[in-house]
């Protein structure tokens, strides 16, 4: 591991420590999804809910949000080793250096995450999909559901202040509840928004890792534990460290590098060795030094002589 860094599983233990104290504090995850959302690029989530190139309101609040900066509001962002560009967006536009993994409770910790959640014993209020209603999440006593639609743009222009307003009607006084939270890039914005309304509550983001105990089914791959995403750690830089400028720099200069190797001589050995491409891919959204520990320095040196006789 790197000088100053932190995986999902030091990062897991640091944040559910604090879940099973009893701590009042606000955990909201934005990744590629919300990324995409503030940029305004033209997708189709695999939920279904679409972004196009037109700019929404949704998208608008997004970025609007990370300027929050709360000693007990915690931000999860892509990690370099999974989404670098998208890392280094997120370190460069969130105002707060409280930063953890969007990934918190997937891939390697979804098992521990899956074990850990079903036997949390808490007073909660579930917002999430509508067929979430009803259903028993884990061994929560559910005091209240408040469902989302599944279109999460128009919901959040039509709909969404109405059922904010409503929640904070309805519970906005009361404390020490747990707010199970899974609405797709909504969740963030209604964590926020509840969270400045009383900040005597845990407002946790969990997202699709809440999906089988109302879908009842498994819906992404890093729920199988026989998947390479089942197994993949994650790792950042600690955001707390003195030195996390000086990193960030170094992780600018070696993608810089990286691409270079791939501008050079990716495109030309795609079709000749795919294994080869593959191992260019990997390292184009790994700093160097992690490139070295996933290929081996032998197989870096060989990507260096490929450069000169190009």
């Amino acid at each position: 591991m790197m000088r100053d860094t932190v995986n999902l599983t030091s990062e897991f233990d640091r944040i559910w420590a604090r879940v099973l104290s009893g701590d009042n504090f606000a955990l909201v995850r934005s990744a590629d999804g919300e990324k995409g959302l503030i940029d305004a690029r033209t997708f189709t989530a695999q939920e279904g809910w679409k972004s196009t190139s037109k700019k929404t309101k949704l998208g608008h609040d997004l970025l609007e949000m990370l300027s929050i900066d709360s000693p007990d509001f915690i931000f999860g962002i892509s990690c370099p080793c999974c989404d670098l560009k998208a890392y280094k967006w997120y370190m460069a536009n969130v105002k707060s250096k409280n930063v953890t993994f969007s990934n918190i409770w997937a891939n390697s910790n979804y098992q521990r995450f899956f074990e850990a959640f079903s036997k949390l014993e808490r007073d909660a209020i579930v917002i999430a999909n509508h067929r979430a209603m009803g259903k028993q999440i884990g061994n929560l006593k559910v005091l209240d559901y408040y469902c989302v639609s599944d279109d999460c743009v128009s919901f959040w222009e039509e709909e969404a202040e109405d059922m904010i307003q409503k929640i904070i009607r309805e519970h906005g006084t009361n404390n020490n509840l747990l707010y199970v939270v899974s609405a797709g890039p909504m969740s963030g914005l209604i964590i926020a928004r509840l969270f400045e309304n009383n900040p005597n509550n845990c407002y946790l983001d969990f997202g699709s890792a809440i999906d089988s105990f109302y879908w009842g089914k498994v819906t992404r791959p890093y729920m199988r534990p026989e998947t390479e995403y089942a197994q993949q750690q994650c790792w950042m830089f600690d955001p707390r460290s003195e030195h996390l400028n000086k990193n960030l720099k170094k992780l600018r200069d070696n993608y810089l590098f990286e691409q270079g190797l791939l501008h050079k001589i990716g495109r030309r050995n795609k079709r000749q060795n795919s294994k080869f491409y593959q191992a260019m891919q990997t390292i184009k959204i790994l700093p160097q030094l992690t490139a070295r520990k996933i290929l081996g320095d032998q197989a870096i040196e060989k990507l260096k002589q490929k450069i000169k006789k190009s």
